[in-house]
């Protein structure tokens, strides 16, 4: 049995992937991830992936499990597929006991018979998600169970202004439907920061192009990073 398969890294313990990404395919059975099969207390931030997941458990489109570190501002495109019954998928990650904030997935996540904890971007949470969306279509087989268009089940976690397309799956009340015109409006998005607005802090996570889904300005073609200007006295 393959486990801890990952487009970059297997297992990441204790340890930071920062500006990566990754284009590859990943097929095997469990913990398998676009980026990362699994991350124990490690961080991923300002990293993508579009590759296909294939696999039978905790699978994710970026990462297959979180375990106690966080993953922020990141995103995944690929689909995310069960061999058999699978459990724990989402379009993002399979299992989350960390932190995941500013994130998103568009790739569909699909499941056999009697499949569990599916998520458009999380499969299971048992801590936090925020500021986040999904996207992609959840498809299921008869007798799966613990179904959400951008979680599958959270469990002593907390999900807080995330959001998901009315089409992607079930509503559990994990996250808000939302059609695709209302997803294309900056106004659905409680509390998200903004290109060119103050109202919800000074920060620049996400933009919306016209006629568009939201992106992270981090990998817009127009994101210039702010460049201090003082020497790092107290004087200046």
């Amino acid at each position: 049995e393959s486990s801890c398969l990952g487009g970059l890294c297997g297992i990441n313990y204790n340890g930071n992937i920062n500006d990566c990404y990754s284009t590859a395919s990943v097929v095997g059975d469990q913990s398998i991830g676009g980026l990362c099969g699994a991350s124990y207390t490690g961080h991923i931030t300002y990293c993508h992936s579009t590759g296909s997941i294939t696999g039978k458990q905790y699978l994710g489109g970026l990462c297959g499990v979180n375990n106690w570190g966080w993953i922020r501002n990141c995103y995944a495109k690929g689909s995310v597929k069960c061999i058999g019954g699978a459990y724990i998928m989402g379009g993002l990650c399979g299992q989350n006991s960390g932190s995941i904030i500013n994130c998103y997935a568009w790739g569909s996540v699909t499941g056999g018979p009697n499949s569990m904890e599916l998520g458009g971007l999380c499969g299971e949470n048992i801590r936090n998600i925020s500021n986040c969306y999904s996207i992609g279509r959840i498809l299921y087989g008869d007798g799966s169970s613990s179904l959400g268009g951008l979680c599958g089940y959270s469990g002593r976690g907390n999900v807080s202004h995330c959001y998901f397309l009315t089409t992607s799956g079930p509503d559990n009340g994990l996250g808000t439907p939302l059609t695709s015109t209302q997803m294309k409006l900056k106004s659905s998005y409680i509390d998200w920061d903004f290109v060119n607005e103050t109202v919800n802090g000074t920060s620049s996570w996400w933009i919306i192009r016209s006629g568009a889904y939201p992106t992270l300005f981090y990998f817009d073609s127009n994101f210039v990073p702010y460049e201090f200007v003082g020497q790092g006295t107290e004087e200046n």
